[in-house]
């Protein structure tokens, strides 16, 4: 168990939540999402009322790599980067007589990437939490160079990574975990890469690897 910054290989395989978007608050520099208060949205950070808000993407992405898988969460520059449109201007054109995703955020699917993500305390405390990815690297040499096998392997061969899914057996190990505020028995656990900074780039990077993984399979 380790909590900082991680770089990770893996490959997303599907969009998790429909909800791929929030209003924020129109403030320079703020981001929080608005709450309906009253006839106004209402910002908690600038304690201030709008008409309407600022669409940003938060898109929860399932992503797998030769070991597990995981809930990661792409925020709006993240987004930005890899399907180039704004959440406003994305919405603005997919509620012109389209259901379900949009098929720019259905591009995603099958994408190889690394991500840096974040691993706080919360994620240990919540295994249904998903990761927040802080930054991504796109470039697939650089990505081939850390993670080739990642590259390599077909979909049906990661497919099989995403049959272990949380029973209600574990969820109640989970809360029960949570109570005695213990870690080290727990029935999941997450296996991340040493980090790799982009500054740093003459150090050798291990093997990337995500995990969710019952230990009774140890």
């Amino acid at each position: 168990m380790q909590f900082g910054d991680f770089w990770v290989a893996a490959r997303i395989v599907f969009i998790d939540d429909p909800e791929w978007y929030y209003a924020s608050c129109r403030t320079k520099g703020c981001n929080k999402k608005l709450k309906l208060k009253g006839k106004w949205l209402w910002c908690s950070t600038c304690d201030r009322n709008w008409g309407d808000g600022t669409l940003r993407y938060r898109v929860k992405v399932r992503v797998v790599d030769l070991d597990g898988n995981a809930h990661f969460l792409l925020w709006d520059r993240e987004c930005l980067d890899l399907i180039g449109i704004s959440a406003d201007d994305l919405k603005d054109t997919h509620t012109k007589g389209r259901k379900g995703l949009p098929k720019e955020l259905e591009t995603l699917i099958g994408q190889n990437l690394l991500f840096r993500i974040a691993v706080r305390k919360e994620q240990f405390q919540n295994y249904l939490n998903a990761f927040p990815v802080m930054r991504i690297i796109t470039d697939e040499k650089i990505v081939e160079k850390h993670a080739p096998e990642l590259i390599q392997v077909w979909d049906r061969d990661l497919s099989s990574k995403l049959e272990l899914e949380l029973t209600d057996e574990d969820l109640w190990d989970i809360e029960r975990l949570n109570e005695d505020n213990s870690i080290e028995n727990g029935t999941v656990k997450r296996s991340l890469i040493d980090e790799f900074s982009s500054t740093q780039s003459s150090k050798k990077s291990k093997d990337s690897v995500v995990k969710i993984e019952k230990e009774t399979d140890l």
